[in-house]
């Protein structure tokens, strides 16, 4: 399982020229794409996720109705 660490951010809004905390998550490479200019990390904001990897790893976290050709899977089109 990979751990991802995510946060909410604080930025400056070019537009209305103040400083805004975004309303979602995300890690520190994300934020620095989305925010170039620089954003901050809120405390306290911190979120941990373990996600699978692999396609492995998630069949293996899963329940039968979310998988592909499970004999749980809907059978309505």
């Amino acid at each position: 399982m990979k751990r991802l660490e995510l946060w909410r951010w604080r930025y400056l809004d070019p537009v209305r020229k103040r400083i805004v905390t975004t309303r979602f998550v995300l890690s520190e490479a994300d934020a620095a794409v989305q925010y170039p200019d620089g954003a901050t990390k809120v405390d306290g904001s911190l979120e941990v996720r373990e996600v699978p990897e692999t396609d492995a790893e998630f069949a293996a976290g899963s329940t039968g109705a979310f998988l592909r050709g499970s004999p749980n899977a809907s059978t309505r089109g």
